[in-house]
């Protein structure tokens, strides 16, 4: 099996979980919701496997072209930050009447963490030193 392959698969699991521990985090976090974490971590999980596996594959993408291992992760952190307030504010209506600001911000800081710690942990598949 390929590295880029590997990668993509690897990205997809580990998507899944960030999905499903942000899910759990806003659920946590924000008590207007909750008593909402099976409805969370139900639409979180489709995100999570095409977020990440979407990352793995930029990530696989853009290490063959870039110098430096840090450009990559400022990159891949600007990209997660930037998915994570569009799909917030998208999939929060504004009619529920939720703290859609708190949401956006703990799901962006868990989008930047969780993409940091993925970035590490998938680095040994996908970077090739220049």
């Amino acid at each position: 099996m390929s590295s880029a392959i590997k990668t993509v698969a690897a990205g997809t699991s580990l998507g899944l979980v960030a999905a499903v521990a942000t899910a759990q985090l806003v659920v946590a976090l924000v008590p207007a919701l909750e008593g909402e974490s099976t409805w969370a971590v139900a639409a979180s999980v489709p995100f999570g496997l095409f977020v990440g596996a979407l990352m793995a594959a930029f990530l696989v993408r853009r290490g063959r072209m870039v110098r430096t291992f840090m450009r990559l992760m400022v990159e891949t952190v600007a990209l997660a930050a930037v998915l994570a307030v569009g799909v917030s504010q998208l999939v929060i209506p504004v009619a529920w009447n939720l703290p859609r600001l708190r949401i956006t911000t703990i799901v962006v800081a868990s989008a930047v963490v969780l993409s940091i710690i993925t970035s590490l942990l998938l680095k040994r598949l996908y970077w090739r030193a220049n």
